[in-house]
């Protein structure tokens, strides 16, 4: 496979792989979901404190929950952000901050929406806008990675 495919096709993988990643969490049962965030908690926390899992009290697992929940929904969409940026970037001459920028926030609404179809799961506003502060972000990086290279290239062409 050549390079000039490659490049095109590999940001596009990486989208659709994000995009699966964010549907398959989605999908998951509230229960699922709870029980799954807090054993990723109870071990950074552990990890944190240099403990024993055990440790790790129900009390202290309530306290950061949500914060680490909300985080998830950044990072998940800053990555989206930044490889949706970059397939833009590869496939489109213009509007490629527009494009991705729209393609996240849309994702970011009906991926809320597919929640409310989901058990114990909720759809939220609020998710939304932090989903699509973690696209912006992720898209301003990669553009700005993007204007570097292209800086770096024209000066040794």
């Amino acid at each position: 496979m050549n390079r000039s495919i490659l490049s095109r096709i590999l940001p596009l993988l990486l989208t659709i792989a994000c995009a699966v990643a964010i549907f398959m969490f989605s999908r998951q049962s509230g229960m699922d979901s709870i029980r799954i965030s807090n054993g990723l908690l109870r071990r950074l926390l552990a990890f944190w404190r240099d403990v024993p899992l055990t440790e790790i009290t129900n009390a202290e697992l309530r306290r950061y929950s949500r914060l680490i929940r909300k985080m998830a929904h950044f990072i998940i969409y800053f990555a989206l952000g930044f490889c949706s940026y970059w397939s833009a970037y590869s496939l489109l001459s213009r509007f490629r901050k527009t494009a991705a920028f729209s393609f996240c926030v849309l994702y970011a609404a009906s991926d809320e929406l597919h929640q409310r179809y989901s058990i114990g799961r909720t759809g939220k506003i609020q998710d939304v806008f932090i989903d699509s502060t973690g696209a912006f972000l992720g898209i301003l990086l990669s553009s700005t990675i993007a204007s570097l290279i292209q800086r770096i290239r024209g000066r040794t062409a």
